[in-house]
């Protein structure tokens, strides 16, 4: 799992310790969620930055096509004051991509309980 589907669910570590503890489970580092701040700063402020860049949607299919981007300058240059633009840009794509795949996952699933219910 990752950390994007972790935040999702609202798992965090002491959640998940407690649950291994519950259930009498020794931890597996490989399965211990991501905390924000294990993250370095750039990717801190790359997940922070994506969450207030506007979303764009499809108007009649409510399809999520991504981020407007068109306040990113502002944000970069007068808000976080961050330098290395380009590694930044790759985090910010990265994120993007992430979250599209869930969100399509997360359509293409109300779209085969609507076929079902039909």
């Amino acid at each position: 799992m990752d950390f994007y589907a972790h935040s999702e669910i609202k798992m965090t570590n002491e959640r998940y310790f407690m649950m291994c503890e519950q259930l009498d489970k020794e931890p597996n580092p490989e399965e211990i969620p991501a905390d924000f701040n294990d993250f370095p700063k750039l990717v801190q402020d790359a997940i922070m930055i994506y969450g207030i860049l506007p979303d764009v949607w499809e108007g009649m299919g409510g399809t999520f096509l991504g981020k407007d981007y068109s306040i990113l300058p502002y944000l970069v240059n007068q808000v976080y004051m961050i330098d290395d633009h380009p590694q930044l840009m790759q985090f910010l794509l990265m994120i993007n991509n992430i979250v599209s795949s869930h969100r399509a996952e997360k359509q293409r699933q109300q779209q085969a309980k609507g076929k079902k219910g039909k």
